[in-house]
């Protein structure tokens, strides 16, 4: 009995050191509200596939069950997936994720937290982090670098690319064929500030790209003088649109009337857009010029 015993726990003990689960990315302040858009990116560096069980959890100041919503429960060698607060709203904001994401409570500080999975409350990886590791309120996310190496900050990059890389490895920085101050051509062409219903998961604001090239973003900002969104990696192709939703950029619309501003982190106004009242469900768009 006492050499079963010995060969049973050797064998719980061998399944739970074998999982080698890292987490390798964290969205834990994304621009606007965190509520029910703060994901964790998790990735099996073993040789085997690993199973995310009943007995596993992911830590943030409580121990929080991983429920599958999409995919499989097995991850292959070398395979990420997602842990999200609201693994339906993770879906519809990265629909080019078709990797497996689980539904569990992740609710990361903005100044200073940590993030933990466990399996039978053993903690297999713990990163613990601050703002000044990067991606705070711009929308992006904190990347491990080397899956190889540890959880401090040397090892962690603030994402190159505007709401991170689920399902991928870490960013890189790239040198863009189109100059940063290249922006002739984009303007503000149009604005919905009072939609039917709820007007702060329906309202937006529309750029357009009059130029005849493709044109990026970086360095510019959205603003109405209270709230900015500040621009990544975003591009708009020649006589394209981008669709700016206040859930992305925080920006809220008044109905009365509102000044809004597209400019640079300089300063330099590169269009501007004024409207007075705003009648519901009716935008306020650009005509001609």
């Amino acid at each position: 009995m006492k050499a079963l015993i010995i060969v049973i726990a050797s064998l719980f003990v061998t399944s739970s050191a074998s999982a080698q689960i890292l987490i390798s990315e964290i969205m834990y302040d994304p621009a606007g509200s965190d509520s029910g858009q703060e994901w964790i990116e998790i990735y099996n560096n073993d040789s085997q596939a690993a199973t995310i069980g009943s007995g596993w959890r992911f830590i943030d100041s409580s121990a929080h069950l991983l429920q599958l919503y999409q995919g499989t429960s097995t991850l292959a060698a070398g395979e990420f997936a997602i842990v999200a607060d609201n693994a339906e709203q993770f879906v519809q904001r990265y629909p080019s994720y078709q990797g497996t994401v689980f539904d569990s409570v992740v609710n990361l500080n903005n100044s200073s937290s940590s993030a933990s999975l466990s399996i039978d409350s053993a903690v297999i990886d713990r990163v613990a982090f601050n703002a000044s590791w990067g991606a705070s309120g711009n929308d992006k996310t904190l990347e491990r670098k080397d899956m190889a190496a540890g959880n401090d900050q040397t090892n962690w990059q603030q994402s190159y690319q505007l709401h991170g890389t689920p399902g991928q490895p870490a960013s890189e920085e790239v040198i863009d064929e189109v100059p940063p101050t290249n922006y002739q051509g984009v303007i503000i062409n149009e604005i919905l500030p009072n939609p039917a219903g709820d007007d702060a998961s329906q309202e937006w604001i529309e750029l357009y790209n009059e130029a005849d090239a493709e044109r990026q973003l970086l360095d510019l900002l959205i603003t109405d003088g209270t709230n900015s969104y500040p621009f990544g990696s975003e591009r708009i192709a020649s006589h394209g649109y981008l669709l700016l939703p206040r859930s992305l950029t925080g920006i809220a619309l008044n109905n009365t009337s509102d000044h809004i501003q597209l400019v640079t982190t300089v300063g330099e106004i590169i269009d501007q857009a004024d409207y007075s009242q705003a009648v519901e469900a009716q935008s306020w768009a650009r005509q001609d010029d």
